[in-house]
């Protein structure tokens, strides 16, 4: 965080994925057989709302800027495991024990005068924000509905970014567009100013391979649907934050060093006493900058209509979203081109008017060759998106 700061990041945040070993039922970080579901006894809630206070307290005292702190973290799997066998922790827990925690923490996060707002659910799906009936499950409902028993919408400290992850929700085209339609609803028919933030991703399970066997897919592959991805949520969900899983990581089988991690690092022996070792930057990371580079917080989404495309085949194919700082009218412009054929836009049907400064673009582009390179674009010629590439346009309007 110190470098992160350094390089002029002012807005963190965090969250916990259990109580500390000391304050649960079991003396462990995960659950072990017959513990219940939430492995924090209910005399020590004080306690760990106020730990999760105290580390708040602690780093906004050394001048870092925590936006939100979520003290729980896909309350809807099971984490339990034999002693001797698990290797994760968690926190399982039903809604009604996030909402009961989540009122101690409260006050005591307005005693202490804690600055961070308190984020949940961190739901493992997003379609556990919205649907089910288990005792984990349709958290909107559950937490911001005033007849709900779990209501806890009206807490001072309890922020209106709702986070989720976008694990497991990709597995076809409609699906994926659906279930983020259906969350944007969830969040405006709650009628609380609420928003999606997500919060954790990354490549698991086999959509991204659409088909293919994984011995054909190149990186640039796996930078296409993180990419794609992160248009889905923004676009379709109305995200306003979007953070990936994990930045760092020594990935050692299969492709996991191409869907798990931004950089991969390989020490220089197998032993716990290495001393050095390689770091690549894995083209996702690349990716990723094509977005968070440029889409900057204050930003605004509008919406930009591809005339050659609808929803799912634009998704599938070349999808483009736009984004303008209202007060500098900068424009920029992210562009995902999936397909084996390079295509010359000129935005002419897109229902967006580009009256820009010099008609002239910055281009950055990502491919299988090239990291965010930079070149000038006229836009009276059209612009080339190259084939198999993540373009980002910079702009300023007339």
């Amino acid at each position: 965080m110190k470098k992160a700061k350094e390089y002029g990041v002012n807005q963190f945040t965090a969250w916990a994925i259990s109580a500390p070993y000391f304050m649960t039922k079991n003396g462990y970080t995960f659950r072990t057989p017959g513990n219940g579901n939430f492995n924090c006894p209910t005399d020590k809630y004080d306690d760990y709302a106020n730990f999760i206070a105290d580390v708040m307290k602690n780093y906004e005292s050394k001048g870092y800027n925590f936006s939100t702190v979520c003290a729980f973290n896909e309350t809807q799997y099971e984490w339990t495991a034999e002693i001797g066998q698990a290797n994760q922790s968690g926190t399982r827990a039903t809604n009604a024990e996030v909402a009961a925690v989540s009122r101690i923490m409260d006050g005591i996060f307005t005693d202490k005068g804690i600055k961070a707002k308190m984020m949940i659910p961190e739901a493992a799906q997003l379609s556990y924000l919205y649907s089910g009936t288990a005792n984990t499950a349709n958290q909107i409902n559950s937490f911001w509905d005033t007849s709900s028993p779990n209501y806890i919408g009206d807490l001072t400290n309890l922020s209106n970014h709702v986070a989720g992850h976008s694990y497991f929700s990709n597995n076809t085209t409609t699906n994926s567009l659906n279930q983020r339609k259906s969350l944007k609803t969830a969040l405006l028919n709650a009628g609380r100013g609420l928003d999606y933030w997500q919060t954790e991703y990354s490549l698991l399970g086999t959509a991204y391979q659409q088909g293919k066997d994984i011995s054909q897919l190149t990186e640039i592959d796996y930078a296409q649907w993180l990419a794609r991805i992160i248009h889905t949520d923004l676009v379709f969900g109305n995200a306003t934050g979007w953070s990936y899983w994990t930045a760092l990581n020594q990935s050692t089988f299969g492709d996991h060093p191409f869907r798990f991690n931004l950089i991969l690092y390989t020490p220089n022996s197998n032993s716990p006493s290495h001393t050095d070792g390689t770091f690549y930057d894995v083209k996702p990371l690349w990716a990723l900058g094509n977005y968070s580079r440029f889409v900057r917080p204050g930003m605004v989404r509008f919406q930009v209509v591809d005339p050659n495309y609808n929803e799912s085949t634009s998704v599938e194919n070349f999808m483009i979203s736009g984004y303008k700082n209202t007060g500098t009218k900068e424009i920029v412009l992210v562009i995902n081109n999936m397909t084996n054929n390079a295509r010359t836009i000129n935005f002419e049907g897109y229902g967006a008017d580009f009256e820009i400064v010099s008609d002239r673009f910055e281009m950055f582009t990502t491919s299988a060759t090239q990291n965010l390179e930079k070149s000038i674009v006229t836009y009276d010629d059209g612009v080339v998106i190259p084939a198999k590439s993540i373009v980002t346009l910079k702009a300023t309007l007339n």
